[in-house]
């Protein structure tokens, strides 16, 4: 890819990120896949990580999921265009 595509892309992508959750999370349908994405990640973490576990989230976005698991004992990486 050329230098000229990549910049285009990196500032279309980050001016999306600004409203990125906002839009899709603020619909009732929206708020329904944040509660379910929120309950999925609490099963997880109680259920199937130890403290201390690594945590890569590929396409991570806005880093929205990984919010979830700020404050808790787990080293967390992501990565999104």
């Amino acid at each position: 890819m050329n230098n000229e595509i990549r910049e285009q892309n990196l500032k279309y992508y980050d001016t999306e990120a600004s409203v990125y959750d906002s839009v899709r999370y603020s619909s009732a349908a929206g708020r329904r896949v944040e509660k379910f994405h929120q309950l999925v990640l609490e099963r997880l973490l109680s259920e199937c990580l130890l403290p201390g576990a690594d945590i890569l989230e590929l396409g991570c976005g806005t880093g929205r999921l990984l919010e979830s698991f700020l404050g808790r004992e787990f080293s967390l990486n992501g990565i999104d265009i």
